[in-house]
């Protein structure tokens, strides 16, 4: 096998896995349209949705540039295919947003989209973190476990792998790794290391120093 053929080869594999995903997420989309999911937790999805085509899409452009005619024929009506089912997604969340809205004052008015922080993993984020996704999202979400997932990123989402559909035991994990004093208090005596020597005669104290530094996370 040359190695023109073996590159083809390898991209056709990471396509069949890329189609895969994308349909893994439009199954997922559709599994929550059905749960009647919230606005909020349908465009997330959808969004997922995207990018799993656009990965298929780069992909198949890098096939294209070694066409093969007959071959390729075939290719293009899959992505076809898939394009339509995409489409399809996109309809049904129009749809599903224009649907829900909330009455005030015997007015309907649609829900506005919202974006609240992302969390990653630093303990110095996580109060605000958790009381902005309580004021925010929950309210709107409930407990749905990937509204949750959405706005993790880097180490924090790292910690909730394997317990990614149970809302309860994501929420224990974060408590237990970023509310746990000892983790504090590392960055407590970090800041307190910073501190530049308080020249004599300075009416500015350390002890208010270490006060003003606890503040942050409390």
């Amino acid at each position: 096998m040359d190695s023109g053929s073996s590159g083809n080869e390898s991209l056709r594999r990471k396509r069949g896995a890329a189609k895969a995903k994308f349909r893994r997420k439009v199954k997922f989309f559709h599994a929550h349209v059905e749960k009647e999911s919230s606005s909020e937790v349908l465009r997330w999805i959808f969004e997922d949705v995207e990018k799993s085509f656009d990965e298929i899409e780069s992909i198949h452009m890098q096939l294209i540039q070694q066409r093969d005619s007959t071959s390729m024929d075939n290719e293009d009506q899959n992505m076809e295919m898939l394009e339509d089912e995409r489409i399809e997604v996109r309809c049904l969340l129009d749809t599903k947003l224009g649907n829900i809205s909330v009455k005030k004052d015997q007015t309907t008015v649609k829900l506005k989209p919202f974006d609240p922080p992302l969390f990653s993993g630093n303990v110095r984020d996580w109060p605000t973190f958790k009381e902005t996704f309580n004021k925010l999202v929950v309210p709107q979400c409930g407990k749905e476990p990937y509204a949750l997932l959405q706005r993790l990123e880097s180490e924090a989402k790292e910690l909730v792998r394997g317990v990614e559909d149970d809302f309860s035991a994501m929420m224990a994990r974060l408590e237990e790794e970023y509310s746990h004093i000892g983790r504090i208090l590392e960055l407590i005596l970090g800041d307190i290391r910073k501190l530049k020597p308080i020249s004599e005669g300075t009416c500015f104290s350390r002890t208010n120093a270490v006060s003003d530094s606890g503040k942050k996370y409390s």
